[in-house]
Protein backbone atom coordinates (compact mmCIF):
# COMPACT_ATOMS: atom_id res chain seq x y z
CA UNK A 1 0.00 0.00 0.00
CA UNK A 2 1.13 3.48 -0.83
CA UNK A 3 0.29 4.26 2.64
CA UNK A 4 3.11 1.95 4.25
CA UNK A 5 5.51 3.01 1.92
CA UNK A 6 5.50 6.60 2.85
CA UNK A 7 5.46 5.94 6.30
CA UNK A 8 8.26 3.26 5.74
CA UNK A 9 10.07 6.22 4.03
CA UNK A 10 9.74 8.38 6.84
CA UNK A 11 11.11 5.94 8.75
CA UNK A 12 13.62 5.72 7.16
CA UNK A 13 14.90 9.01 6.79
CA UNK A 14 14.89 9.63 10.60
CA UNK A 15 17.16 6.18 11.28
CA UNK A 16 14.36 4.66 12.89
CA UNK A 17 14.35 1.59 11.07
CA UNK A 18 16.55 -0.50 8.22
CA UNK A 19 15.18 -0.36 5.23
CA UNK A 20 16.18 -1.62 1.85
CA UNK A 21 14.90 -0.10 -1.62
CA UNK A 22 12.40 -2.61 -2.11
CA UNK A 23 10.57 -1.09 1.34
CA UNK A 24 10.58 2.28 -0.26
CA UNK A 25 8.06 3.26 -2.69
CA UNK A 26 8.64 6.68 -3.14
CA UNK A 27 7.22 8.22 -6.32
CA UNK A 28 10.43 8.88 -8.85
CA UNK A 29 9.61 13.11 -8.79
CA UNK A 30 9.11 13.28 -5.18
CA UNK A 31 5.77 14.34 -5.49
CA UNK A 32 3.11 13.16 -2.56
CA UNK A 33 -0.01 11.33 -3.76
CA UNK A 34 -3.15 13.13 -4.13
CA UNK A 35 -5.90 11.13 -2.49
CA UNK A 36 -9.02 10.42 -4.80
CA UNK A 37 -12.31 11.68 -3.29
CA UNK A 38 -15.87 10.31 -4.82
CA UNK A 39 -19.00 11.28 -4.02
CA UNK A 40 -22.79 10.45 -5.42
CA UNK A 41 -25.15 13.38 -6.70
CA UNK A 42 -27.76 12.61 -3.94
CA UNK A 43 -27.83 11.12 -0.57
CA UNK A 44 -31.22 10.34 -1.66
CA UNK A 45 -31.63 4.61 -0.90
CA UNK A 46 -30.79 2.20 -3.59
CA UNK A 47 -33.34 -0.20 -3.13
CA UNK A 48 -36.29 2.04 -2.63
CA UNK A 49 -39.18 1.72 -5.41
CA UNK A 50 -37.38 5.12 -6.83
CA UNK A 51 -34.16 3.26 -6.63
CA UNK A 52 -32.36 6.42 -6.31
CA UNK A 53 -31.20 6.59 -2.98
CA UNK A 54 -27.92 5.03 -1.00
CA UNK A 55 -28.23 2.94 1.88
CA UNK A 56 -25.08 3.65 4.80
CA UNK A 57 -22.89 0.73 4.59
CA UNK A 58 -23.26 0.69 0.93
CA UNK A 59 -20.32 -0.82 -0.43
CA UNK A 60 -18.80 -0.23 -4.17
CA UNK A 61 -16.08 -1.52 -6.16
CA UNK A 62 -13.78 1.09 -7.66
CA UNK A 63 -11.17 1.18 -11.14
CA UNK A 64 -8.84 3.67 -12.11
CA UNK A 65 -8.39 3.31 -15.80
CA UNK A 66 -6.00 5.12 -17.71
CA UNK A 67 -8.50 7.92 -19.49
CA UNK A 68 -10.39 6.92 -22.57
CA UNK A 69 -9.41 2.93 -21.69
CA UNK A 70 -9.91 0.15 -19.84
CA UNK A 71 -6.03 0.06 -19.36
CA UNK A 72 -5.38 0.08 -15.48
CA UNK A 73 -2.83 2.61 -13.93
CA UNK A 74 0.26 1.73 -12.58
CA UNK A 75 -1.13 2.45 -9.08
CA UNK A 76 -3.25 -0.47 -9.34
CA UNK A 77 -6.92 0.53 -8.26
CA UNK A 78 -8.60 -3.04 -8.95
CA UNK A 79 -11.29 -3.29 -7.62
CA UNK A 80 -11.01 -0.95 -4.34
CA UNK A 81 -13.95 -1.31 -1.93
CA UNK A 82 -15.59 1.72 -0.78
CA UNK A 83 -18.43 2.60 0.98
CA UNK A 84 -21.68 5.21 2.34
CA UNK A 85 -19.96 5.58 5.98
CA UNK A 86 -22.46 8.44 6.05
CA UNK A 87 -25.16 10.05 4.41
CA UNK A 88 -25.54 13.56 4.16
CA UNK A 89 -28.71 15.66 4.00
CA UNK A 90 -31.37 14.67 1.69
CA UNK A 91 -30.38 15.95 -1.96
CA UNK A 92 -27.15 17.03 -0.76
CA UNK A 93 -24.21 14.88 -2.17
CA UNK A 94 -23.19 11.54 -0.08
CA UNK A 95 -19.36 10.81 0.10
CA UNK A 96 -17.84 7.45 -0.23
CA UNK A 97 -14.49 6.35 1.70
CA UNK A 98 -12.36 3.45 1.41
CA UNK A 99 -13.83 0.28 3.46
CA UNK A 100 -10.20 -0.35 4.12
CA UNK A 101 -6.07 -0.31 3.45
CA UNK A 102 -6.62 0.07 -0.17
CA UNK A 103 -6.98 3.61 -1.24
CA UNK A 104 -7.08 5.05 -4.46
CA UNK A 105 -4.59 7.96 -5.54
CA UNK A 106 -4.02 10.18 -8.72
CA UNK A 107 -0.94 9.16 -11.04
CA UNK A 108 1.75 11.21 -9.55
CA UNK A 109 2.88 11.77 -12.75
CA UNK A 110 -0.32 14.12 -13.74
CA UNK A 111 -1.52 11.09 -16.07
CA UNK A 112 -5.73 11.65 -17.08
CA UNK A 113 -7.90 8.77 -15.63
CA UNK A 114 -11.13 7.41 -15.18
CA UNK A 115 -12.88 5.92 -13.21
CA UNK A 116 -15.41 3.22 -13.21
CA UNK A 117 -17.70 1.64 -10.02
CA UNK A 118 -20.39 -0.72 -9.54
CA UNK A 119 -22.58 -1.91 -6.57
CA UNK A 120 -23.10 -3.93 -5.30
CA UNK A 121 -19.60 -4.88 -4.41
CA UNK A 122 -18.29 -8.83 -4.66
CA UNK A 123 -22.36 -9.51 -4.61
CA UNK A 124 -22.93 -13.31 -3.70
CA UNK A 125 -19.36 -13.90 -3.04
CA UNK A 126 -18.47 -13.32 -6.45
CA UNK A 127 -14.70 -12.54 -6.16
CA UNK A 128 -13.83 -9.94 -8.80
CA UNK A 129 -9.96 -9.90 -9.74
CA UNK A 130 -9.88 -7.66 -12.79
CA UNK A 131 -11.93 -5.26 -14.81
CA UNK A 132 -13.68 -8.52 -16.71
CA UNK A 133 -16.67 -10.24 -16.40
CA UNK A 134 -19.51 -9.71 -13.00
CA UNK A 135 -21.63 -13.03 -12.78
CA UNK A 136 -25.66 -12.02 -12.14
CA UNK A 137 -28.28 -13.80 -11.12
CA UNK A 138 -31.62 -13.14 -10.54
CA UNK A 139 -33.36 -16.71 -10.02
CA UNK A 140 -34.69 -18.32 -7.20
CA UNK A 141 -36.30 -16.18 -4.44
CA UNK A 142 -35.25 -12.85 -4.49
CA UNK A 143 -36.11 -11.74 -0.91
CA UNK A 144 -33.27 -13.90 0.31
CA UNK A 145 -31.00 -12.22 -1.83
CA UNK A 146 -31.34 -8.45 -1.54
CA UNK A 147 -29.45 -6.03 -2.23
CA UNK A 148 -29.75 -7.87 -6.25
CA UNK A 149 -29.91 -4.71 -8.35
CA UNK A 150 -27.10 -3.77 -10.04
CA UNK A 151 -25.72 -0.36 -10.45
CA UNK A 152 -22.79 0.83 -12.81
CA UNK A 153 -20.57 4.16 -13.83
CA UNK A 154 -17.88 4.72 -15.92
CA UNK A 155 -16.74 8.35 -15.02
CA UNK A 156 -15.29 8.79 -18.49
CA UNK A 157 -17.84 8.30 -20.73
CA UNK A 158 -18.34 12.17 -21.00
CA UNK A 159 -16.19 14.09 -19.32
CA UNK A 160 -12.17 14.61 -20.47
CA UNK A 161 -10.62 12.30 -17.24
CA UNK A 162 -9.58 13.82 -14.08
CA UNK A 163 -5.57 14.29 -12.35
CA UNK A 164 -3.92 14.91 -9.40
CA UNK A 165 -4.31 18.55 -10.49
CA UNK A 166 -8.42 18.17 -9.65
CA UNK A 167 -9.54 19.44 -6.08
CA UNK A 168 -13.04 18.05 -6.24
CA UNK A 169 -15.04 14.70 -5.41
CA UNK A 170 -15.65 12.75 -8.68
CA UNK A 171 -18.96 12.71 -9.06
CA UNK A 172 -20.48 8.76 -9.57
CA UNK A 173 -23.68 9.05 -11.28
CA UNK A 174 -25.03 5.10 -11.54
CA UNK A 175 -27.51 3.82 -13.85
CA UNK A 176 -29.62 0.51 -13.13
CA UNK A 177 -28.13 -2.39 -15.46
CA UNK A 178 -31.29 -4.33 -14.55
CA UNK A 179 -34.81 -4.28 -14.59
CA UNK A 180 -37.68 -3.91 -11.88
CA UNK A 181 -41.00 -4.70 -12.10
CA UNK A 182 -43.81 -4.01 -9.33
CA UNK A 183 -47.09 -5.76 -9.32
CA UNK A 184 -49.57 -4.50 -6.84
CA UNK A 185 -52.16 -7.39 -6.64
CA UNK A 186 -56.13 -7.01 -6.29
CA UNK A 187 -59.11 -9.19 -6.15
CA UNK A 188 -62.67 -8.97 -7.53
CA UNK A 189 -66.05 -10.65 -6.80
CA UNK A 190 -65.76 -14.87 -6.01
CA UNK A 191 -61.66 -14.60 -5.45
CA UNK A 192 -61.04 -14.07 -1.48
CA UNK A 193 -57.34 -11.65 -2.22
CA UNK A 194 -56.14 -13.00 1.32
CA UNK A 195 -55.60 -16.15 0.20
CA UNK A 196 -53.12 -15.29 -2.18
CA UNK A 197 -49.73 -17.56 -1.42
CA UNK A 198 -47.82 -17.33 -3.84
CA UNK A 199 -46.82 -15.20 -7.11
CA UNK A 200 -43.68 -16.72 -9.41
CA UNK A 201 -42.44 -15.51 -12.62
CA UNK A 202 -41.62 -18.29 -14.72
CA UNK A 203 -39.96 -18.26 -18.40
CA UNK A 204 -37.55 -15.12 -18.42
CA UNK A 205 -33.72 -16.06 -18.61
CA UNK A 206 -32.02 -15.43 -14.94
CA UNK A 207 -27.99 -15.73 -15.73
CA UNK A 208 -25.81 -13.33 -17.25
CA UNK A 209 -22.44 -11.59 -17.53
CA UNK A 210 -21.93 -8.07 -16.92
CA UNK A 211 -18.86 -6.48 -18.69
CA UNK A 212 -17.52 -3.74 -16.44
CA UNK A 213 -15.01 -2.98 -18.95
CA UNK A 214 -17.98 -1.35 -21.37
CA UNK A 215 -21.04 -2.19 -19.57
CA UNK A 216 -22.99 -4.51 -20.98
CA UNK A 217 -24.39 -7.76 -20.36
CA UNK A 218 -23.68 -11.47 -22.37
CA UNK A 219 -24.16 -14.96 -22.10
CA UNK A 220 -28.18 -13.87 -21.59
CA UNK A 221 -28.84 -17.95 -20.34
CA UNK A 222 -31.06 -20.33 -17.79
CA UNK A 223 -34.77 -19.59 -17.74
CA UNK A 224 -35.97 -20.59 -14.33
CA UNK A 225 -38.39 -19.28 -12.30
CA UNK A 226 -38.04 -15.93 -9.96
CA UNK A 227 -39.91 -15.56 -6.98
CA UNK A 228 -40.78 -12.14 -6.22
CA UNK A 229 -40.26 -10.17 -2.68
CA UNK A 230 -43.45 -9.16 -0.91
CA UNK A 231 -43.01 -5.61 -0.60
CA UNK A 232 -46.32 -4.89 1.18
CA UNK A 233 -49.83 -7.50 2.54
CA UNK A 234 -53.23 -7.15 2.09
CA UNK A 235 -54.78 -5.21 5.12
CA UNK A 236 -57.63 -2.78 5.29
CA UNK A 237 -55.99 0.18 3.76
CA UNK A 238 -53.45 -1.32 1.33
CA UNK A 239 -52.89 -4.05 -1.23
CA UNK A 240 -50.43 -7.14 -1.98
CA UNK A 241 -47.76 -5.81 -3.64
CA UNK A 242 -44.63 -7.03 -4.58
CA UNK A 243 -41.22 -6.64 -6.63
CA UNK A 244 -38.59 -8.47 -8.99
CA UNK A 245 -35.24 -7.61 -10.23
CA UNK A 246 -35.55 -8.39 -13.77
CA UNK A 247 -32.99 -9.37 -16.56
CA UNK A 248 -33.23 -6.67 -20.14
CA UNK A 249 -35.09 -9.25 -22.31
CA UNK A 250 -35.82 -7.90 -26.22
CA UNK A 251 -39.33 -7.95 -27.29
CA UNK A 252 -38.56 -11.50 -28.97
CA UNK A 253 -37.53 -12.99 -25.36
CA UNK A 254 -41.50 -12.20 -24.02
CA UNK A 255 -43.19 -15.75 -25.44
CA UNK A 256 -46.60 -17.50 -24.58
CA UNK A 257 -43.56 -19.26 -21.88
CA UNK A 258 -43.31 -15.99 -19.66
CA UNK A 259 -45.84 -15.44 -17.13
CA UNK A 260 -46.68 -14.65 -13.75
CA UNK A 261 -48.42 -17.06 -11.57
CA UNK A 262 -50.60 -15.98 -8.87
CA UNK A 263 -51.83 -18.59 -6.41
CA UNK A 264 -54.81 -17.84 -4.43
CA UNK A 265 -56.74 -20.29 -2.11
CA UNK A 266 -55.00 -23.42 -3.73
CA UNK A 267 -56.06 -22.09 -7.51
CA UNK A 268 -53.41 -21.18 -10.27
CA UNK A 269 -54.40 -17.74 -12.16
CA UNK A 270 -51.73 -16.64 -14.64
CA UNK A 271 -51.02 -13.24 -16.23
CA UNK A 272 -49.13 -13.75 -19.45
CA UNK A 273 -46.74 -11.44 -20.34
CA UNK A 274 -46.79 -11.59 -24.06
CA UNK A 275 -50.14 -9.46 -23.26
CA UNK A 276 -48.33 -6.47 -22.28
CA UNK A 277 -44.62 -6.58 -23.41
CA UNK A 278 -44.68 -8.60 -26.81
CA UNK A 279 -43.81 -5.61 -28.93
CA UNK A 280 -40.88 -3.65 -25.68
CA UNK A 281 -39.68 -6.23 -24.20
CA UNK A 282 -38.15 -4.99 -20.45
CA UNK A 283 -36.06 -2.35 -21.27
CA UNK A 284 -32.79 -1.64 -18.71
CA UNK A 285 -33.10 0.87 -16.19
CA UNK A 286 -36.82 0.86 -16.02
CA UNK A 287 -39.19 0.57 -13.71
CA UNK A 288 -42.69 -0.96 -14.41
CA UNK A 289 -45.63 -0.63 -12.11
CA UNK A 290 -48.65 -2.85 -12.77
CA UNK A 291 -52.05 -3.63 -11.32
CA UNK A 292 -52.98 -7.21 -11.37
CA UNK A 293 -56.55 -7.94 -10.79
CA UNK A 294 -57.57 -11.67 -10.35
CA UNK A 295 -61.09 -12.80 -10.93
CA UNK A 296 -63.30 -16.36 -12.00
CA UNK A 297 -63.32 -14.84 -15.57
CA UNK A 298 -59.33 -13.64 -15.90
CA UNK A 299 -57.26 -11.89 -14.90
CA UNK A 300 -56.91 -8.18 -15.54
CA UNK A 301 -53.36 -6.14 -15.26
CA UNK A 302 -52.68 -2.29 -15.89
CA UNK A 303 -49.41 -0.20 -16.13
CA UNK A 304 -47.58 2.02 -17.17
CA UNK A 305 -43.78 3.11 -18.15
CA UNK A 306 -41.55 6.07 -18.28
CA UNK A 307 -38.07 7.39 -18.89
CA UNK A 308 -35.53 7.28 -15.69
CA UNK A 309 -28.72 9.36 -11.73
CA UNK A 310 -27.86 6.87 -9.12
CA UNK A 311 -29.70 7.62 -12.25
CA UNK A 312 -33.78 7.16 -11.72
CA UNK A 313 -35.37 4.36 -12.95
CA UNK A 314 -37.18 5.12 -16.23
CA UNK A 315 -41.09 4.58 -15.25
CA UNK A 316 -43.88 2.07 -16.74
CA UNK A 317 -46.93 1.48 -15.81
CA UNK A 318 -50.12 -0.19 -17.08
CA UNK A 319 -52.74 -3.05 -17.01
CA UNK A 320 -52.60 -6.39 -18.37
CA UNK A 321 -55.13 -9.63 -18.68
CA UNK A 322 -53.96 -13.41 -17.09
CA UNK A 323 -56.30 -16.08 -17.41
Amino acid sequence: MKTKSFLLAAACLMGMSACTSDEIKMPANGDEPVVVKFSTPTATTRLSEAGTKWDQGDEIGIFMVKHGTTTLTDENVLNFKYVIKELAAANVEAGFDPAGNDIAYYPVDGTYVDFIAYSPYNFNGNTITSLGKYPVNVGGTQATQEPYDLLYVNSGKDETGYNKEYTGSIPLTFAHQLVKLVITVKGSAGVDISKLTKVSINGLNTKADFNLANGTLDNITTPASIIPTQITKLTATTDWVYEAILLPTAATGITAATEVIFTVDGADYTWELIDNFATTGFIKNSLYNYTVTISKTGLGGTGSAATGTIGAWSNYSGNGTAY
